[in-house]
């Protein structure tokens, strides 16, 4: 059996017992609530690191002299980072992909950028061009069509609509690529940059959809477990005496929303959502940084 207990100072205050009990399934309860909030982090946390690795490959600096390996790297990097994201919310929980699913549809750059990556991983079709001149990145679309030719004839008759889908994107390219000494390349920076464009987009739409539909009930729970003295907040322990097991729900919440205000900014839609749900439930203090709510949602 669980006990609630209270105090209003977490490190040094008095602890009291409140008369509220959980059954032996609460920790299991507890844990499924955590690894919800953690699945979210997750979420957030591959936006910025596509944000990140986009922004490695267009500030790479090509006019002193040619890296290429540097510039794959970057490359890889970002690709991959937009392919991972793809998969994770294909089997995100709740479901994504009514959110996600008419970005990739679409057939614009992000699903470029996931095509392009299977080409890059399963045929090398890495950068090999750049002018140090201008300091543009360019893929050889003549040699990614080729490539793709390769594929389909190659592809097993269940995939072949998408070869050959991908090949027809990369021949529409063709009337508004670059013509270098007769060959057609596309300057990787702008699909990037266009890409990131679609991504930031699908980044707002998605974590709203993901909070309203897996965040926000968990915040819910969590401050329903929180206990109240004299119309103020307290620091809660919920504890097994038998086992030792302990489930600290202001921690475990605050913990998330601070890391979300480093992670999206003050500004992001989720983090305003945060901030007002503590003001209706007028959870006013914060004491993991023992600050007031509105002093942490304006530091």
């Amino acid at each position: 059996m669980y006990c609630l207990e209270y105090c209003d100072e977490p490190e040094h205050g008095v602890i009291y017992s409140a008369e509220r009990q959980f059954d032996d399934t609460f920790q299991t309860e507890a844990s499924q609530k955590l690894i919800g909030l953690d699945r979210f982090i997750y979420l957030a946390d591959m936006f910025r690191i596509i944000e990140d690795c986009s922004h490695d490959f267009l500030s790479v600096d090509t006019k002193p002299s040619i890296q290429f390996w540097k510039i794959n790297k970057f490359l890889l990097n970002y690709v991959n980072a937009v392919y991972s994201l793809k998969e994770y919310v294909n089997c995100y929980a709740p479901p994504l992909k009514k959110v996600t699913e008419k970005y990739y549809q679409s057939e614009d750059w992000y699903r470029f950028i996931c095509d392009y990556r299977n080409r890059i991983i399963h045929q090398s079709a890495i950068i090999k061009d750049v002018s140090p001149k201008s300091g543009d990145v360019f893929v050889n679309l003549d040699e990614l069509i080729q490539i793709q030719s390769q594929v389909i004839s190659e592809t097993k008759d269940n995939h072949k609509p998408n070869a050959e889908r991908f090949k027809s994107v990369l021949e529409g390219l063709i009337a508004s690529s670059k013509v270098i000494e007769g060959q057609h390349f596309l300057r990787m920076k702008s699909i990037i940059g266009n890409a990131n464009t679609e991504i930031s987009m699908m980044k707002d739409e998605v974590l709203e959809y993901a909070y309203e539909k897996g965040v926000l009930p968990i915040l819910s729970w969590l401050l329903s477990l929180v206990y109240w003295k004299d119309g103020s907040e307290q620091y809660v322990f919920i504890v097994n005496k038998e086992t030792g097991d302990c489930f600290e729900p202001n921690y475990a919440m605050e913990s998330f929303i601070l890391y979300m205000l480093t992670s999206l900014g003050h500004e992001s839609c989720v983090c305003k959502k945060i901030h007002k749900l503590l003001e209706e439930k007028g959870y006013n203090y914060f004491f993991e940084r023992c600050k007031s709510t509105n002093d942490v949602f304006t530091a």
